[in-house]
């Protein structure tokens, strides 16, 4: 498999500018369609990119990293950004808590536990508080980034 080191590309120009901004509109709006339509990993995939991305956009901007160290899990972002102060804790903490829950709803739909009768619907049911806490933590993170 040939992997290309990916580089972030910096909205240092107005172009640039535009181009991330229209790309998060379209996400948000994504996110909004998935939501009504109750397609709640979509959702909950869709914010994950954004959290991300606004971290890694923390990351170079306290240079913590440059532009090509990132595109990493948000996991390792967030462990990055631990001791610095860039965030707040209750954020930090908030994150770390929606990291897990947005893991156990994209990795384990199908895995069963000893004893658990899950179904589809009632399990998938349960995934939308976990897109609407992503959405809320990405409205966090702008807030205390700016």
């Amino acid at each position: 498999m040939n992997t290309v080191k990916k580089t972030r590309e910096i909205a240092n120009t107005l172009e640039k500018g535009k181009v991330r901004y229209h790309l998060y509109k379209d996400l948000i709006n994504r996110y909004s369609e998935a939501m009504k339509g109750g397609f709640f990993l979509e959702a909950i995939t869709l914010m994950e990119s954004l959290i991300s991305d606004r971290l890694e956009s923390a990351l170079i901007y306290y240079g913590v990293c440059t532009p090509d160290e990132v595109f990493k899990p948000l996991g390792e972002n967030l462990k990055r950004l631990d001791s610095l102060g860039i965030i707040s804790d209750e954020l930090y903490d908030e994150i770390n808590h929606w990291k897990k829950s947005r893991n156990t709803a994209l990795h384990e739909m199908a895995k069963i536990s000893v004893g658990e009768r899950p179904t589809f619907i009632a399990r998938y049911e349960n995934q939308k508080p976990i897109a609407e806490q992503g959405y809320a933590i990405f409205k966090k993170i702008k807030n205390e980034l700016r």
